[in-house]
């Protein structure tokens, strides 16, 4: 999600939430050993990013 306000021209925030319910997964590339499902190299949990630009 963004927003732009109309006061400032060329500044933008952003923020966005990854993973929203923090469910266990690992990606197909992230398998260390597919033999070993102990081995497996879990993504991060719930993130959030936010972030503050200004473009001139």
């Amino acid at each position: 999600m963004s927003y732009s306000p109309a006061q400032v021209d060329g500044l933008k925030a952003t923020v966005g939430v990854y993973n929203l319910f923090d469910e266990t997964y690992a990606s197909h590339g992230s398998r260390l050993n597919p033999a070993n499902a102990t081995a497996t190299d879990f993504e991060m949990g719930r993130n959030i990013k936010t972030s503050l630009t200004y473009q001139f």
